[in-house]
């Protein structure tokens, strides 16, 4: 929502724009093609929205405003709540991960009914207001169906494990708790898991189990003297990316630890990673 039609005309072309060139880079990815077109979408929902503001102005026929308001309410009552978890569950590349998020996108489609059908009911109409539009639809518990909007929405990217940057990222649940200094064992093993009674679950859950499922690039960057996360972790997954012939650039900080304590290595290691997220980006 912007606080004009100039406005929404200026951040519609410029979002719709930003979803062409995403569109223009999937090159086959089709489990990206949802998230790729998602700009597309907003594009379009905004610049209908300058529609509604010059249908109130009375600068455009009635007949006109009104399908506008109607596009611009379905998009975001309708079509957002099921989209975006729709277009988070595509990434996921197991099927234990898209069970997970199963239940956003029944929410999400619950959410979408009831929005629908308070429009269906009641009149809807769309008024101005200093610096923003208002859209009157009559919704029972109104507070309810915008806390439920939310989770379905957000809470589908928050639940997501498709992960392209991760601080402190375990490989082997396994090795690590084998690994794991004495006073930490028992806190780990009730946080994670046992090692001799629940070790099929480890490593079903381990990462480094799932490995062959990363397709990009990585830049893996570790302190070889973290406790936590010991620089074992971060070798097999270099070892068993490169053996799959993925793309994998290792920086081993031999002063560190779990985390980056000294300038000179913290300005490196966030340099390397703007530098990697701007190549493989724009690539």
């Amino acid at each position: 929502m912007c606080f004009s039609a100039t406005a929404d005309v200026v951040g519609g072309i410029v979002v719709t724009g930003i979803g062409v060139d995403a569109c223009r880079h999937l090159r086959g990815r089709n489990d990206h093609l949802l998230l790729a077109t998602l700009p597309l979408l907003l594009g379009a929902h905004q610049l209908d929205e300058a529609f509604v503001w010059w249908g109130v102005q009375g600068h455009v026929p009635h007949v006109v405003a009104r399908i506008a308001l109607w596009i611009y309410l379905l998009i975001a009552f309708v079509v957002l709540p099921i989209f975006v978890p729709l277009a988070v569950i595509a990434l996921e590349p197991t099927t234990r991960r898209r069970l997970v998020l199963a239940p956003f996108i029944a929410l999400g489609a619950l959410v979408s009914a009831v929005l629908l059908s308070a429009m269906l009911r009641a009149p809807i109409d769309a008024t101005e207001q200093p610096y923003h539009l208002a859209y009157n639809v009559t919704i029972s518990h109104g507070g309810l169906i915008v806390g439920l909007y939310v989770v379905a929405v957000c809470g589908a990217l928050l639940f997501s494990g498709y992960r392209h940057v991760e601080l402190f990222g375990v490989a082997n649940l396994v090795t690590m708790l084998a690994n794991a200094q004495p006073n930490w064992r028992r806190f780990l093993s009730r946080w994670i898991g046992d090692l001799e009674t629940d070790r099929e679950k480890l490593v079903e859950r381990s990462p480094i189990t799932h490995i062959a499922n990363v397709k990009c690039p990585m830049l893996i960057l570790q302190g070889s003297n973290d406790p936590r996360v010991p620089q074992e972790e971060s070798d097999q997954v270099v070892a068993k990316l490169r053996g799959l012939g993925r793309r994998v650039d290792y920086v081993v900080y031999p002063d560190e630890g779990h985390g980056f304590t000294k300038k000179k290595n913290a300005d490196d290691a966030y340099g390397r990673i703007v530098d990697f997220l701007t190549k493989e980006l724009a690539a």
